[in-house]
């Protein structure tokens, strides 16, 4: 099984490698004060990259990426590399506001962030991986970053989860309350008899765990979307 080191040194290899391919030139700072990494776009932009490898070296969950406490701010992007074995399995490019915001332990004494890919459910309605699945190899978030940059501010950030969430609670009530009267529609008025018996109906559909939209759905749009 690989090291932590080999796995840091694997995942950087693979960011740096995708965004050479696509014509980004990137850096490798000397010393670790900061992000591992840096990128200069064609227009002179530098994006700070910080790369997150978790899976080939023993971790805990392939999904579990820790990173220390940090400011969120457009230009850093926070990218998370699970390996199978020996091989890059998943990439994540997130903006680092949208990292910021999902992760947990903002609060530890240790300053640690967790981010769980496989987590979420209780807390947002759906695994962290289903609401942020447009971020699974989104290289034009970099290579494109002036069209996106709106994705990266922390005010939008948090509006949009606020008004994704709210979309997902009324869809929600409204499947339960459709199911709710299809049932009533089809029960006897009182006093009358009961219908001789028939084949029983399927059930309904239970409701789904969420009814969130993709980011993919409101990424070009996102400024109306949190005006809403």
């Amino acid at each position: 099984m690989m090291t932590a080191a080999v796995a840091g040194y694997l995942a950087e290899q693979h960011v740096f490698n995708e965004l050479m391919r696509r014509g980004v030139a990137v850096y490798k700072p000397l010393v670790h004060w900061g992000p591992n990494g840096m990128a200069r776009l064609d227009n002179g932009q530098i994006i700070e990259l910080e790369i997150l490898s978790v899976g080939g070296a023993g971790g805990r969950d392939k999904s579990w990426f820790q990173i220390v406490d940090f400011q969120p701010r457009p230009d850093l992007f926070i990218i998370c590399i699970a390996f199978e074995e020996d091989a890059v399995a998943e990439c994540w490019i997130f903006p680092s506001a949208v990292f910021h915001t999902y992760a947990t332990g903002q609060n530890s004494i240790h300053r640690i962030r967790d981010f769980k890919l496989d987590g979420g459910i209780v807390k947002f309605g759906a695994p962290v991986r289903e609401l942020l699945s447009w971020f699974h190899d989104r290289w034009e978030l970099i290579t494109d970053f002036e069209r996106y940059r709106g994705l990266g501010e922390v005010e939008n950030v948090t509006a949009a989860q606020k008004a994704l969430r709210e979309q997902s609670i009324a869809q929600r009530k409204a499947t339960r309350r459709a199911a709710q009267q299809s049932t009533a529609a089809g029960q006897p008025a009182a006093g009358q008899p009961k219908p001789a018996a028939a084949a029983a109906p399927p059930p309904p559909e239970s409701d789904p765990v969420s009814d969130i939209p993709s980011w993919e759905e409101f990424a070009d749009d996102f400024a109306e979307l949190v005006r809403r």
